[in-house]
């Protein structure tokens, strides 16, 4: 039987809402049932967050910084065989289009506290690694080599694979990335 705060008086029947006696509303016998979410995003978790949260802007800022001649330029390049600058130039925009457009969905998974986020988040720096490995790899053949965006785009590659590796590590092993993504 619920008893009321305000007056002391019993309540007369097991699921009254309101006192008998003065009016007031009656603590509910049960609480609230609990969030079916796991705990917020803490810890270590925030670095994740905050890098996955950077990548679609980062992303965007990149394709608009280099998106001389616009888009029928852009698609010439891409259908067209076009000397090797400018068909590098068009597989970095198609890639940094499809890292950005992945980059929202896995921000979006990760900030809902999905299951599949951590894997999500893994593929997208695996993926990041492999697009800078491809740029590096065509620059060095495309005679690139004695320019120092190489060596910033290696640098990239190595950023984004250790990056991938640590935090397959910690996904891993890690308690609070078991609790926190259960949706």
């Amino acid at each position: 039987m619920l008893t009321c705060y305000s007056c002391g008086c019993q309540a007369a029947e097991p699921n009254a809402r309101y006192c008998a006696q003065c009016g007031t509303q009656l603590a509910a016998a049960t609480p609230a049932p609990k969030s079916e979410r796991g705990p917020r995003i803490r810890g270590l978790l925030i670095l994740p967050a905050i890098a996955i949260c950077l990548c679609p802007l980062l992303n965007l800022l990149l394709l608009m910084s280099g998106y001389e001649g616009g888009c029928t330029a852009f698609l010439h390049n891409l259908l067209h065989q076009a000397p090797s600058t400018e068909t590098l130039d068009a597989y970095a925009k198609v890639s940094t289009i499809v890292l950005l457009i992945l980059s929202v969905l896995v921000a979006g998974l990760f900030l809902g506290r999905k299951t599949k986020a951590p894997l999500a988040c893994l593929a997208l720096l695996a993926l990041y690694a492999i697009d800078n490995l491809i740029l590096a790899l065509w620059m060095q053949k495309a005679s690139f080599a004695q320019y120092e965006i190489v060596s910033i785009v290696t640098a990239k590659f190595l950023f984004w694979g250790v990056l991938a590796y640590f935090w397959w590590g910690y996904i891993s092993v890690s308690q609070r990335v078991r609790a926190t993504f259960v949706n």
